[in-house]
């Protein structure tokens, strides 16, 4: 029997926008490279920017062409009304509760 993979889990900070995307970029990219499941954590996020949706977006896009599975934890309902309001709802497809 295949053993499952503990997921990586990226803990984001309380302001993600622009000016960190290109920081995250790179963690992003090292943690596609795990090839293990990913889950975000968004407990801390109090605001987010569309460039940070938008890494999001391609996170979760790298991981389906890699198989890989993609959550968000700890949704707030602000973030989450930003997400529909951006129609990036696939973002959500994901969500659960806690890490």
């Amino acid at each position: 029997m295949a053993r499952k993979k503990n997921p990586v889990v990226v803990n984001l900070p309380s302001e993600f926008q622009i000016s960190l995307v290109n920081d995250k970029y790179d963690e992003f990219v090292k943690v596609i490279h795990e090839e293990r499941p990913v889950v975000i954590d968004m407990a801390e996020v109090n605001s987010v920017d569309y460039a940070g949706l938008q890494l999001l977006y391609s996170l979760m896009r790298s991981c389906e062409e890699k198989e890989l599975p993609f959550s968000l934890a700890n949704l707030p309902s602000p973030i989450e009304k930003k997400i529909d309001l951006c129609g990036l709802d696939q973002l959500k497809e994901g969500v659960h509760g806690s890490v």
